[in-house]
């Protein structure tokens, strides 16, 4: 399961901000960023989708997209420019996946299994012209990996990357 959390637009999201300020240069025109924060949850048994949605989403301020299989697609989503996903690099300690862990075993009274899967990524979704190169500056290519696609190369119906 796949589960994206992003601020709801009359709230804001503090992040935005930065990350345009970052992104500011005679090269790059970016009139906007949407910030996704994505959770990927596999081999958890007994935990719902609200149960684990109360965990990570405030329901007043964030909206919420749960992606069950690769044909569904996302309806609420604007056309972007350019989609970056940040995850961590494979043997790199995820904090926030080993936190929502524990908070999953509380949440259920029993320790999840060592099999079980909880990943964490970050999605920047880029309207207006912006380089490449310059959403590199978002990432640190050492203990991170970045999957970057231009609106062209991904269809609705190819969601999500």
């Amino acid at each position: 399961m796949r589960i994206e959390i992003w601020y709801k637009e009359i709230v804001g999201d503090g992040r935005k901000k930065s990350v345009l300020k970052l992104l500011s240069s005679k090269e790059d025109e970016v009139k906007d960023v949407q910030i996704r924060d994505i959770y990927l949850i596999k081999g958890i048994q007994g935990l719902s989708e609200q149960q684990f949605l109360d965990l990570i989403r405030d329901p007043i301020s964030q909206n919420s997209l749960i992606i069950h299989n690769s044909s569904q697609n996302d309806k609420s989503r604007k056309v972007f420019d350019i989609l970056l996903e940040i995850s961590v690099n494979p043997g790199v300690t995820d904090p926030v996946a080993i936190t929502l862990k524990d908070a999953i075993s509380q949440v259920l009274g029993i320790k999840v299994s060592v099999s079980a899967v909880v990943q964490t990524a970050r999605q920047y979704r880029f309207y207006g012209k912006v380089k490449k190169s310059s959403v590199s500056k978002l990432y640190n290519p050492l203990i991170q990996r970045a999957i970057i696609y231009h609106s062209r190369q991904i269809k609705l119906a190819e969601y999500p990357p």
